[in-house]
């Protein structure tokens, strides 16, 4: 987990913290940011907004409710907030070769060496996938290809005990100390000290 302030932020923050477990729950929560991004922003006057806010009268304590409470409300707050993010993207929905990319990145962030390679794949030149993509997303698709890249790094340095050559060559770095130097670039500490106390980025866009 992670957050940024946000630069013309005046207030505190207010958190709500959900533990999900069990399920498809990952892949329900890649989803939503690969379609909307990390950061959401729910109506200020939605009705989600407010009973969220309503946990603030328990003081602070862990909110207990059985299954059928517990999952409704995962499904409002899920809702409410993806229908937010879709309605400030509207009119203009995403491109489907914005999708294309973004799922075979997530699914195999090693398996494309380039933009051009991606763009061979995909049927479409370089120069109108980078287009679409940067006025898309808001970032050039090369960098978002190096974030996700880091992001399986940190995941395979956090769940196996793979070095940092093996993880290296195994998300196409030729050369581990160039993967290293990148890796330090990024997340601002080395590969060994992410695995002893780093914590999962979240990238914006």
């Amino acid at each position: 987990s992670g957050y940024a302030y946000p630069e013309d932020g005046r207030e505190p923050l207010v958190f709500v913290w959900f533990g999900f477990t069990g399920g498809r729950v990952r892949d329900v929560v890649r989803e939503m940011i690969s379609r909307h991004g990390p950061v959401y922003h729910p109506p200020r006057d939605g009705e989600i907004l407010r009973r969220l806010l309503g946990f603030r009268e328990s003081g602070g304590k862990v909110q207990r409710m059985d299954a059928f409470a517990g999952a409704r409300l995962v499904t409002e707050v899920l809702t409410g907030i993806g229908e937010g993010a879709a309605s400030r993207s509207a009119p203009g929905r995403r491109h489907p070769l914005v999708d294309r990319v973004c799922r075979m990145i997530e699914q195999d962030p090693s398996s494309v060496a380039s933009a051009k390679s991606l763009a061979t794949k995909l049927g479409a030149s370089r120069e109108h996938l980078s287009r679409v993509f940067r006025t898309q997303r808001g970032q050039t698709l090369a960098r978002h290809m190096r974030q996700q890249r880091m992001l399986e790094a940190c995941r395979l340095l956090k769940e196996t005990s793979l070095t940092t050559k093996e993880i290296a060559a195994r998300l196409g770095y030729t050369q581990p100390a160039n993967f290293a130097r990148l890796f330090r670039g990024i997340l601002r500490l080395s590969p060994q000290e992410f695995r002893r106390h780093g914590v999962m980025p979240i990238f914006p866009g």
